[in-house]
């Protein structure tokens, strides 16, 4: 089937093609039915007919829809509006979304940090949702992401055949890798998804990516890795520490070591810069006013007056002969035994 023109729409009038992907072909269509406002069709083409491959992409376009009508109510979402099949066509309409995608933003270049907590904090709260309905999306991207014109907000979009319901098997996850229904990107995807294991954080590792990308200006095809598969970027960046460890941790190449959840990157991000750092004690040992400082360097003379009073009385009571001594410090003429203590420290004070 080709051209527009053979599209079965129901009730819907093309307006302009938006994009092609993998599975189809999304067009912009107005509503004959609903004062033509605007929606977003999607267009599923599976070329391929043989009987065990097109039961598995119908059953992905059917678990799409479950997915879509799960998800309806998040503002980030596009809302979920109807879906048909004709003639092993699949057919999906969803809330249109006027904005810019996230790739052309790219285009501008590098971005700031404080974009970037901005733009984690943003997503990371959507994750959160969709990982709550036991979701992941498997296909997050700088193309799967708009900038909605009326707010300014992120909006997370293609909840196409790569989102799946952890619920799945591991079986059946397998097979859903299996080509030509690929529904990972490139340099986006961690090992453990493209080997057909996706785990809540892989959608966590695809968002740390997307972030290195645009602090680096860097497609992540050309991300250098170490010997232990990490990827190698910081000195590409001009970023604190802190968000650099935050972003090393959500791209751990094995999936055991990231943030095992949303929770735990935002619990990351909204802790006060350099708390429980021993930079920031020192900073306040050094940040004491004159009269704290004045205070401490007279408790320290005294001590040392102390110590210095304490060492000099030991050594006279030991000379005086009133403490036990190691040595015979007897001078010849010493005083007989019947002598009273007052004469001996008078004589030992006097030869001292």
């Amino acid at each position: 089937m080709t051209g527009l023109s053979q599209i079965p729409l129901k009730g819907y009038t093309i307006v302009k093609e938006l994009g092609q992907g993998g599975f189809g072909t999304t067009y912009l269509v107005t509503s004959v039915v609903n004062n033509h406002r605007l929606y977003a069709l999607k267009h599923f083409t599976f070329p391929n007919h043989e009987p065990h491959k097109y039961a598995t992409a119908q059953r992905l376009f059917q678990r799409e829809v479950a997915i879509l009508q799960t998800l309806n109510g998040h503002s980030q979402i596009p809302k979920f509006i109807d879906y048909w099949q004709e003639k092993q066509e699949s057919y999906l309409v969803q809330e249109f979304v006027p904005g810019k995608l996230l790739g052309e933003e790219l285009e501008q270049g590098k971005k700031s940090e404080d974009y970037i907590v901005n733009f984690l904090t943003e997503i990371l709260e959507i994750l959160r949702f969709i990982h709550r309905k036991q979701i992941i999306h498997r296909d997050i991207n700088p193309n799967n992401i708009i900038r909605r014109s009326s707010d300014n907000q992120f909006v997370l979009i293609d909840f196409g055949a790569g989102a799946i319901q952890k619920v799945a098997t591991a079986t059946k996850l397998t097979q859903v890798q299996t080509p030509p229904t690929r529904i990972y990107t490139p340099g986006y995807a961690p090992i453990e998804q493209t080997q057909g294991h996706p785990q809540f954080n892989s959608d966590i590792y695809a968002l740390g990516i997307t972030a290195i990308q645009m602090l680096t200006d860097i497609e992540p095809q050309n991300f250098q890795t170490d010997m232990n598969g990490e990827i190698i970027w910081r000195e590409s960046a001009q970023v604190s520490d802190r968000l650099a460890e935050i972003l090393a941790t959500m791209v751990r190449y094995d999936w055991r070591n990231r943030y095992q959840s949303v929770d735990e990157v935002l619990e990351a991000l909204r802790q006060p810069t350099g708390c429980n750092s021993p930079t920031q004690v020192l900073g306040v040992a050094n940040n004491l006013n004159p009269s704290q400082a004045e205070l401490g360097r007279n408790q320290i003379n005294i001590i040392l007056f102390g110590l210095l009073a304490g060492v000099s009385a030991i050594a006279i009571l030991s000379a005086a002969g009133i403490l036990p001594s190691s040595r015979n410090t007897k001078p010849e003429n010493q005083p007989s035994s019947s002598q009273s203590p007052e004469s001996s420290f008078t004589i030992s004070f006097k030869t001292y």
